[in-house]
């Protein structure tokens, strides 16, 4: 792992850095789900005012990236864990 220097923090990973770092443990899966739950229940309880419209549509578009940001964040590690099960499964099928 390496640092990048720009204007934010950024780091040169591996492929197996990525992968590594992409597998949540089961306790941060279900921090990650509550928070997206919260979201969704906060999303579907947003309430249209007709005389602000554009603060509606943000507040939409806000919880919708949130949305969208956690759910990739549990689709990473959902893949790269399964990757991992099937390539361990792979190996032991050479094995046997």
């Amino acid at each position: 792992m390496k640092l990048e220097p720009n204007i934010f923090t950024s780091y040169e990973l591996t492929e197996q850095e990525i992968v590594s770092g992409s597998i949540l443990t089961e306790l941060q899966t279900a921090v990650i789900q509550n928070r997206l739950a919260t979201i969704v229940k906060a999303k579907l309880e947003l309430k249209l005012d007709c005389n602000n419209i554009n603060l509606f549509v943000q507040q939409e578009a806000d919880l919708a990236g949130r949305m969208v940001e956690l759910q990739s964040i549990l689709d990473a590690s959902a893949y790269h864990l399964l990757a991992i099960l099937e390539q361990r499964k792979g190996n032991n099928d050479v094995n046997i």
